[in-house]
């Protein structure tokens, strides 16, 4: 990703936005998208940003444009540790681009796009984080996902089904599915994030992440895979299924 280099590709079939239809949609709502954007969609598209942003594409913002405006205005008052930061005529003037999984909308000023604010959904303070797409992914990754990390992804969840397993954790599970994986000789990325284990594995197009709750001596196993890859999800669900794991749901990851 020329623009986007740290932010590794969960899967490598995305679902890109032509030029055209960004400035098409500048032009319908007369306005400038906020620097970053338009590289984002361009070369990432549409999906999630460490499972905790969605960017909008052109035709979701044009969509959602006068209704978000008309509720914003109407609901100015909740918003009252704020007011000094952003004035009643101006916050029906906020354009949505994006959301978070905690339903917290993430919007730009119609006249100056270099001014993105954060609406925290049942929140009485708004925030400004940054003056492009960049920054603002950024705080929001910190204020989101953990401000230890600094590892950034991108998953479009294209071609995608889900996997979960539930069973009974041990001193050595943890251990003993990275040997797992390593004997695989899988190309993984090994990370933890808020006290869960998650491996981003390549062949899968996917990732897996082990919830262990050691005192209540349970884990669960999610694996988010691309569809083509049945043998090695077998070879997986055979692996926890003789640790006596059950499959407790499994579909189709939605967009």
């Amino acid at each position: 990703m020329r623009n986007f280099p740290e932010i590794y590709l969960v899967s490598d079939k995305l679902e890109t936005v032509s030029e055209e239809a960004i400035i098409n949609a500048e032009s319908e709502l007369a306005v400038r998208f906020p620097r970053g954007y338009r590289e984002y969609m361009t070369e990432l598209g549409t999906g999630m940003f460490c499972e905790y942003v969605y960017v909008y594409p052109p035709r979701r913002i044009l969509e959602d444009a006068s209704i978000y405006q008309a509720t914003f205005q109407e609901n100015y008052d909740l918003w009252s540790e704020s007011h000094s930061l952003i004035r009643r005529e101006d916050i029906g003037k906020l354009i949505v681009f994006a959301h978070t999984v905690d339903m917290g909308k993430i919007a730009f000023h119609k006249d100056n796009p270099e001014t993105i604010f954060v609406l925290p959904y049942n929140h009485e303070v708004i925030y400004q984080a940054g003056t492009d797409l960049h920054d603002t992914l950024a705080w929001l990754y910190s204020f989101g996902v953990t401000d230890e990390e600094t590892f950034q992804w991108f998953d479009s969840s294209i071609n995608q089904r889900y996997l979960k397993m539930a069973g009974e954790t041990t001193e050595s599970l943890s251990d003993e599915l990275r040997e797992f994986v390593k004997d695989l000789h899988l190309t993984t990325i090994f990370k933890d994030f808020d006290n869960r284990k998650w491996m981003f594995i390549r062949e899968l197009n996917g990732y897996m992440i082990l919830d262990e709750r050691p005192r209540a001596k349970k884990a669960q196993i999610s694996v988010t895979h691309d569809k083509d890859q049945l043998t090695l999800i077998n070879r997986i669900v055979n692996f926890f299924e003789q640790k006596d794991f059950k499959i407790t749901s499994h579909g189709e990851k939605k967009k």
